[in-house]
């Protein structure tokens, strides 16, 4: 057949990708073994300078090999080819399903112990957490809306100062949490996750452009936070919140044994109810990583991005979730106690002339 003759459709498109399908014409033979369609993904202008590509297709290549993700088919100039899934994207509410949850599980649990060896960075993942984490700190304590006195007032309105300030009390109760160094998603929602359209329920795994070593705390608790947030949703905001969403202890139990399972534990070992403690630890306290990074993630785009977004309510709604995550690691008993070199670093950011400056009005008034 005639490559003019093939159907090509759109996918999706972003900062970072446009992607198409592409697919052979009906009825065309084809030799054995030759995919009857494809993903063709161009990468956008500039991308490279935050996205080390050759690394993700590394990723990439461990993750198929684990039977979670896509294989790549080929490489051009500025993009590459993929395999491609007849399927669609799962919602956010099926997250919370049992035969769903079997399968994510299943999926973190066969990355987590993947062979990444050729990949760098393990040495120094956790830190990287951390220094990610300031790094969005520093953008979003540039933001200012000199020209909209109601944006300005909505940012104020966050007190900047005392969330800094809580950035390094979250930092130094993380440091004292041991959880294994793994091949991370880390970014696993409901856009990244897709349900096979054959109607086997079938689940893969796409988008590993922020996969790598991390804790595995962290790839566990930030799905756990995507369960509890629809970025899908048609409420006038774009996304939806609701903390009643976020998975009980017993929806928890029901993932770690699944994921531990699919690593060859069985719940008659010795360390399994160990290793099921530790997860629920690991998993509930990097969750309030996750909240809080995306809550300054929303402050640095608000003055930035022209995409039609309220970032300021998605970073107040983000830093409400974390509060709220914390009271009930509190309750728990999972929150470590504070190092004495935390009240010393306070002290001094209280002392220091801010480079951040906003007017205080008083956390979530308006919620």
């Amino acid at each position: 057949f005639k490559i003019r003759d093939c159907s090509v459709a759109a996918l999706s498109g972003g900062l970072t990708n446009i992607i198409w399908s592409v697919s052979a014409p009906y009825g065309a033979q084809l030799g054995k073994g030759i995919e009857t369609a494809a993903v063709v993904r161009q990468f956008g202008q500039g991308t490279e300078a935050i996205i080390d590509r050759d690394e993700e297709a590394l990723v990439y290549k461990v993750f198929a090999a684990a039977g979670v993700g896509p294989r790549i088919l080929g490489h051009f100039p500025g993009g590459r080819i993929e395999e491609f899934f007849p399927a669609t994207r799962i919602l956010c509410k099926d997250l919370r399903n049992p035969e769903q949850m079997t399968q994510i599980a299943a999926m973190l649990g066969r990355i987590h112990i993947a062979d990444g060896s050729a990949l760098k960075g393990r040495n120094r993942a956790t830190e990287k957490l951390f220094v990610d984490l300031r790094s969005w700190a520093e953008k979003a304590a540039k933001t200012e809306f000199p020209q909209d006195a109601g944006k300005q007032a909505s940012l104020a309105n966050l007190q900047l100062d005392d969330v800094l300030e809580e950035m390094e009390v979250l930092i130094d109760a993380l440091r004292v949490i041991s959880s294994k160094i793994v091949l991370c998603h880390n970014d696993l929602h409901e856009g990244n996750i897709l349900v096979n359209s054959s109607g086997s329920g079938e689940l893969y795994l796409i988008d590993f452009e922020y996969a790598g070593w991390g804790p595995r705390g962290y790839d566990i608790g930030n799905h756990f936070c995507e369960m509890s947030v629809d970025n899908f949703s048609e409420d006038s905001l774009g996304f939806k919140y609701s903390s009643a969403d976020y998975p009980k202890k017993e929806q928890q139990q029901f993932f770690f044994e699944q994921y531990l399972l699919s690593q060859g534990m069985s719940s008659r070992d010795k360390g399994f109810e160990e290793e099921m403690e530790k997860l629920f630890l690991e998993a509930n306290m990097y969750a309030l990583l996750s909240h809080f990074k995306w809550a300054l993630w929303g402050i640095a785009c608000a003055s930035t991005s022209d995409i039609d977004f309220d970032f300021l309510a998605f970073a107040q709604t983000r830093l409400f979730a974390y509060y709220e995550r914390k009271a009930a690691c509190t309750r728990l008993k999972l929150w470590p106690e504070a190092s004495s070199e935390l009240e010393a670093k306070l002290k001094i950011m209280q002392k220091k002339t801010l480079k951040w400056k906003v007017t205080s009005f008083g956390l979530f008034a308006g919620i």
